[in-house]
């Protein structure tokens, strides 16, 4: 699945990100959240328990957010 969205980050440029379950809500535990920027800049990081994580520290410009889980196509 593939969707895109604009996002507009405050100064801060910490982009807080929870991924949920599409159907049932739930969150989803050790998703691997990428985020890649121009000039090859990127981050990855693990969702929580909660499904949370914090991908720092951003540039203003484009990003490329992606988001992946073995159980979860």
């Amino acid at each position: 699945l593939r969707e895109r969205a604009e996002i507009r980050l405050p100064e801060s440029r910490w982009l807080p990100v929870r991924v949920l379950e599409a159907g049932s809500g739930k969150p989803v535990v050790g998703a691997t959240v990428s985020a890649t920027q121009t000039r090859h800049r990127s981050s990855v990081v693990r969702t929580d328990e909660e499904g949370r994580c914090l991908v720092v520290p951003l540039l203003a410009g484009p990003l490329s957010l992606s988001v992946a889980h073995p159980d979860y196509t």
